[in-house]
């Protein structure tokens, strides 16, 4: 197995996907990772793309920022790719999340396992115990819209199928902060309303973990009114008046703030929080969310540092490898999901790039890196694939 990456920042749609891809091709590519820009007509990008690789199969969605080997861009395109003989993809699409959002999660994993070559990786629906649990050389990543449907439902449907036991990762499509036009790739193509799931098999061990770097306040609460997508009451008041009684009044509508201030569910067997962002504040000061903490879930006001979230990249990618089982010079490659709100969090491309060097030293410097800044981390929770927010996860692939 071999892995490649490329980036341009071209203003050209087509000639920042065909500049990326070049940089990438190895020859024997099995499937091209595609993360780009919403400032691009992105269906441009992909023919740009298509014109490298004729006939390979094509994943990934839109971005805020762009993770590669050289540099994270803000506004272009970063390409990886997985090439060689032991190899083996299936790739699903699962249409109309917003009529049926977690059908539409498990359609795109079943056909992903339909279109392998290979019948030995048996997903829990379809096999037992000793023919499901533990595959330390199959990955599954998930990239879906969370505008048109609710992404715990998404992944639950994904979890129906796939069951627990595999490595799952992935990343839920963003914009530049607007929370209107995300898309995903599937095969070539832009599509919306949509969930891809690529199940690969690459024949040697992989691994993924999860960390984040905020640290519990003392102040918890019950979330006793939720609709939609927005948190009306946390234990009777506001989240508004909440977060006024906490942090205080200038706090409580401060977009910025809230970015390092969010709700954090414990999840006592894993001894973490997985965590929720607040992304708007309604006049009646309830916080919508993408998407909310559940009714009647107990939330931490959870805070994060600059420093301590650097750290947890750092964290992360030292959790993935041991998972993998190897050395250090034995990582060929990473695949680093990683939050929209921690990059505006860090605010610079300086302070964002020493959270992918942070991945890079603890996995070995000659590791390849590629991936995403996006709306939704996808990671492996006690077997099963879940949702974080404000969250890195990495996904290493070993050489053996």
């Amino acid at each position: 197995m071999k892995v490649q990456t490329g980036n341009s920042s071209a203003e050209d749609g087509f000639e920042a996907g065909k500049k990326a891809a070049k940089q990438a091709e190895e020859g024997g590519e099995k499937i091209v990772y595609v993360f780009g820009s919403s400032k691009y007509d992105l269906q441009q990008v992909l023919d740009g793309v298509n014109e490298v690789f004729d006939n390979v199969p094509i994943t990934g969605c839109s971005s805020t920022a762009e993770i590669n080997n050289e540099q994270i861009t803000e506004g272009g395109v970063a390409i990886g790719t997985i090439s060689g003989s032991e190899v083996d993809i299936g790739i699903g699409l699962g249409k109309g999340l917003d009529e049926n959002d977690k059908e539409a999660g498990k359609s795109a994993v079943e056909k992903a396992f339909k279109n392998l070559e290979s019948d030995e990786i048996i997903p829990y629906s379809k096999g037992s115990l000793s023919e499901w649990a533990e595959h330390r050389e199959v990955f599954v990543n998930t990239f879906a819209d969370p505008t048109k449907g609710n992404a715990e439902n998404i992944l639950e449907g994904v979890n129906s199928f796939l069951g627990p036991g595999f490595s799952s990762t992935g990343e839920f499509s963003s914009d530049e902060y607007d929370f209107q036009d995300t898309v995903i790739f599937h095969e070539g193509k832009v599509k919306q309303n949509a969930v891809t799931c690529i199940i690969v098999n690459t024949g040697k061990s992989v691994g993924s973990d999860r960390a984040h770097g905020f640290q519990p306040t003392p102040n918890d609460f019950d979330v006793t009114e939720v609709e939609n997508d927005v948190v009306q009451e946390l234990s009777g008041k506001t989240p508004k008046e909440v977060y006024s009684q906490v942090f205080g009044e200038d706090q409580a509508d401060n977009p910025e703030f809230l970015l390092m201030a969010p709700f954090g569910m414990k999840n006592e067997r894993e001894d973490t929080h997985r965590l929720r962002v607040a992304i708007d504040v309604q006049e009646n000061g309830c916080y919508k969310c993408l998407p909310p903490p559940e009714r009647n879930e107990n939330v931490n006001l959870m805070m994060g540092e600059k420093s301590s979230m650097l750290e947890a990249a750092t964290e992360a990618a030292k959790k993935a490898r041991k998972k993998t089982g190897l050395e250090k010079e034995d990582i060929e490659a990473a695949i680093i999901f990683s939050c929209a709100a921690r990059y505006a969090i860090y605010d610079d491309k300086e302070t964002a790039n020493r959270e992918v060097e942070n991945v890079r030293k603890a996995l070995g410097e000659d590791t390849k890196l590629f991936g995403l800044y996006g709306y939704g981390q996808i990671a492996t929770s006690e077997g099963w694939t879940a949702l974080n927010n404000d969250t890195i996860v990495v996904q290493t692939l070993g050489r053996k």
